[in-house]
């Protein structure tokens, strides 16, 4: 018991807090009990157990490896798998395992987990001797909020494995709280607990910030006889923004903007700007978006048409979302960058950097559009960055300026010995784009290429893209 002063003090500290913080600071101070009472941490933690993430945009990735530094200081054998690399056949083997899995979109399973989830839900695994605990992943504008981690949670409670503590679900911004999330999982995996009571936590609060901004220009950057629209827009905010090239932005409207009946889920969108080069401003490429509806009208995009009509001086509000894998290597790297259509957003941004850093990497560029003098976005800036020398080379693909439809992955197969000599040399692979044709269409260029190229078989082609995926150095930002 609190000696009577000690009492009064901490009274007067809580008197104004929330229910939010009340329950944040049980945790936090969670943490210090479980590092008080033992002297010998690593005889407290069980000694193996696996680390199993599902990531889209590397934030599992990134937590998964901040908790697997922490255990192993703390004498446990923790085992780091991603989803995707993982061997199926030794789940029913596992005793101990963290499964930190990010939501994607409208409440689904990033691509890298598909296979394990599709494994654990279309099978009856014996699980009783496996003890587990989940970390979600998600985004609080969306209304299935970390429904993956629920999803994965609910199926392994139900296929009989043991739930060590309650599922800890996390914000986008969660990188501050890491210590409390370490001290949640130290107290699950402690091997003098009760083997009957499941562990509770504690809510971890989101330091998330929504900005407000406004509108410095918009443009259409596709001429007069395009078939499409494509807009350039600036957005200034008066509260410092930190962001990085390839992270993105969620773009906040509400049902009073829009005349609907409830609240939209937000769009990400590319941030095609750079703060060293920018300034405090964020910059985005969007297409606007027409389609025929049920009554055979012409209608535009919910997002898309809002932002393209914005004008100068208009308000938005917007997040950031991070986005820890697709990133600039060291600025001695090359860099070959696939952004056909708004696909391009993410490489001005990158480029926009290199060149505030003076960056000594080659920078190779492939885009793709509809017609030359019409949609080649970005044009002026292209050969510019091509005359300073800071682009190496660019290869362009105009689909519909010739009877027969040329696409990027027809000028990457025409670059195929360059391309190889390039990855052979260590350069980083980017595909920027849509995900349901183009992104596959490269990717199976590109595996084509690594066979002709390096006169191997197709397996061997296939174990070599995974080798770039592992290291990094094949990073794909698609929708």
């Amino acid at each position: 018991m609190l000696p009577t002063e000690k009492k009064q003090i901490l009274d007067q500290i809580i008197a104004s807090f929330t229910k939010e913080e009340i329950a944040w600071s049980s945790g936090y101070l969670s943490g210090f009990v479980t590092d008080h009472k033992t002297e010998n941490k690593s005889a407290k933690l069980v000694k193996d157990l696996t680390i199993l993430y599902i990531t889209e945009t590397g934030n599992s990735k990134f937590l998964a490896g901040e908790i697997a530094k922490k255990l192993k200081a703390e004498g446990a054998h923790a085992k780091l798998k991603a989803a995707d690399q993982y061997r199926l056949a030794d789940f029913e083997k596992e005793k101990n395992l963290i499964v930190i899995a990010s939501t994607h979109g409208e409440g689904e399973i990033p691509a890298a987990g598909k296979k394990f989830f599709e494994h654990i839900t279309q099978n009856e695994l014996a699980l009783a001797s496996l003890s587990y605990l989940t970390i979600a992943l998600g985004d609080t504008n969306y209304p299935l909020f970390c429904q993956s981690g629920k999803d994965i949670d609910a199926r392994l409670e139900k296929l009989g494995a043991k739930k060590l503590a309650e599922r800890i679900d996390l914000d986008l911004d969660f990188e501050n709280s890491i210590p409390e999330i370490l001290a949640q999982v130290q107290a699950a995996f402690a091997s003098e607990k009760s083997s009957i009571t499941t562990v509770p936590t504690t809510p971890i609060k989101s330091g998330k910030k929504n900005f407000s901004g406004k509108i410095l220009a918009n443009i259409n950057l596709n001429d007069i006889g395009s078939s499409k629209e494509t807009h350039h827009l600036e957005i200034a905010s008066d509260d410092e923004i930190h962001y990085e090239p390839g992270d993105s932005v969620g773009i906040l409207f509400g049902e009073d903007e829009l005349g609907i009946t409830e609240k939209p889920t937000p769009r990400l969108y590319s941030i095609a700007s750079s703060t060293n080069e920018h300034g405090n401003e964020v910059h985005l490429t969007v297409s606007l978006l027409r389609y025929i509806d049920k009554d055979e009208k012409e209608v535009e995009g919910l997002f898309s048409g809002r932002l393209s009509r914005l004008k100068i001086g208009e308000k938005i509000n917007f997040y950031i979302s991070r986005n820890r894998q697709f990133k600039l290597p060291t600025d001695d790297k090359d860099l070959i960058m696939v952004g056909p259509g708004t696909g391009i957003a993410p490489f001005r941004s990158f480029l926009a950097e290199r060149n505030y850093r003076n960056a000594s990497g080659k920078n190779w560029l492939f885009f793709g559009e509809r017609n030359f003098q019409t949609d080649f976005l970005y044009q002026s800036e292209w050969q510019a960055h091509l005359e300073s020398g800071l682009l190496s080379k660019i290869d362009v693909a105009f689909s519909r300026d010739q009877n027969h439809k040329i696409y990027v992955q027809d000028r990457i197969k025409e670059n195929a010995q360059e391309i190889y000599h390039w990855l052979e040399n260590g350069a980083y692979f980017y595909v920027c784009g849509d995900k349901e044709n183009m992104a596959r269409d490269v990717e199976n260029t590109l595996l084509g290429v690594i066979q002709s190229e390096g006169k191997i078989g197709a397996d061997e082609a296939r174990n070599y893209l995974d080798r770039l995926v592992e290291q990094d150095r094949y990073l794909k930002d698609v929708y």
